[in-house]
């Protein structure tokens, strides 16, 4: 048993990559009245390259508590031109818009609830790409922010075998990702995939949802479902391969609503999210920008920023990586902002995986990246 542990430095040691600092994750909670705008989170441009958020928004004033959780992802032109994308929902339509703009020197992330009655409850997990010169990071922002737990565990579950890979809370989470890899112990085949997950609370009880995406791999004979167990989200994995078992690798993200449920013990390790600074490629050029070794990670993720240092535009994506041990397969997904001419791969070799990066450009790019990744 080992505790989870919020990171309140921001340095970390980590057996596959040695020490260094660490990109800080936070969580947040805010009440918005109906028709009334409020600023979610804010933080300073020149420290952060670009933004990931997980959202979760509950109307709470209904007995009927409809709520949406997504995704946004926002990325500026060195303070100029900001875009976003939305994504990834689960949940229930509400009426809600989301705006990104630059104030002064803050990345400003606002949602106008257009609800004529219903009082929205809005919970996000801020996910950067910081800057190289943030080494000691405050936790930015209007509110006072949660730090946020990253929890990894493993699983073992034998053929036509229900199990339950995790179980949260909603007195400590309103929602959760999860990036779940599956391997045939027989075979070597393999699915990556990321879940979102949220409730809906109803006169009937508790409603569990997933969106399932990002799905890598070739192993088959297996099922994802949710459901809940009082004020407890459970994810299960069914095995129904009749003859082999599978082995299961989670890491988990959550949105935390309750800091003060965060003093638990778990069958579980924590994990930091890793950032990756000033990469250049030159002009017309293929470069390795990271790689990680596959006897430590069974996928990465990466959130990567790329930038033109001539011109200023600026552009975000999402890469998705896994293996069989022999062969790596990847998405690349979640992109906005200016037009870039670069493409992304991702190779096996050597034991590594290895995120290259084709600069089609005349002129050079930056590269910043934030690192997560699924521990062995």
């Amino acid at each position: 048993m080992s505790v989870i542990v919020t990171k309140g430095v921001e340095r970390c040691c980590d057996a596959a990559v040695g020490c260094g600092p660490v990109v800080p994750v936070v969580s947040r909670t805010i009440l918005i009245q109906p028709g009334d705008t409020e600023i979610v989170d804010e933080v300073p441009y020149s420290d952060y390259l670009a933004v990931k958020w997980l959202v979760d928004i509950t109307a709470i004033t209904q007995s009927d508590q409809r709520s949406l959780a997504y995704e946004m992802y926002a990325v500026h032109s060195y303070g100029t031109s900001p875009s976003y994308i939305q994504y990834s929902m689960v949940g229930n339509p509400l009426a809600q818009d989301p705006t990104i703009s630059i104030v002064g020197a803050n990345l400003r992330y606002e949602i106008t609830n257009n609800s004529v009655s219903d009082v929205f409850l809005v919970t996000l997990t801020r996910i950067p790409i910081i800057a190289s010169s943030v080494v000691t990071m405050i936790l930015a922002g209007l509110l006072n922010p949660t730090s946020v737990p990253f929890s990894y565990f493993t699983y073992t579950i034998p053929s036509s075998t229900t199990t339950t890979i995790d179980s949260i809370s909603f007195n400590e989470f309103t929602a959760c990702k999860w990036f779940v890899k599956l391997v045939n112990t027989t075979t070597g085949a393999v699915r990556s995939v990321e879940i979102y997950g949220n409730r809906r609370r109803n006169s009937g009880g508790n409603q569990a949802r997933y969106n399932l995406y990002s799905s890598l791999g070739t192993l088959k004979k297996h099922k994802f479902d949710a459901l809940m167990s009082g004020n407890d989200y459970e994810l299960t994995v069914e095995n129904t391969n009749a003859t082999d078992s599978i082995d299961v690798y989670v890491t988990r993200v959550p949105i935390v609503l309750n800091p003060l449920y965060l003093c638990c013990v778990c069958d579980c390790g924590s994990i930091d999210v890793l950032p990756i600074n000033d990469v250049v490629i030159p002009a017309s050029s293929t470069l390795t920008v990271d790689t990680a070794a596959i006897a430590s990670y069974v996928s990465v993720k990466w959130l990567m920023i790329m930038r033109n240092a001539t011109t200023s535009e600026a552009r975000v994506y999402e890469v998705y990586a896994t293996h069989d041990g022999t062969t790596a397969s990847y998405d690349v997904y979640g992109m906005t902002g200016d037009v870039i001419d670069a493409s992304i791969s991702v190779t096996l070799a050597a034991g590594l995986l290895r995120l290259d990066v084709t600069n089609d450009e005349v002129d050079d790019l930056s590269v910043d990246m934030a690192k997560i990744s699924v521990p062995v």
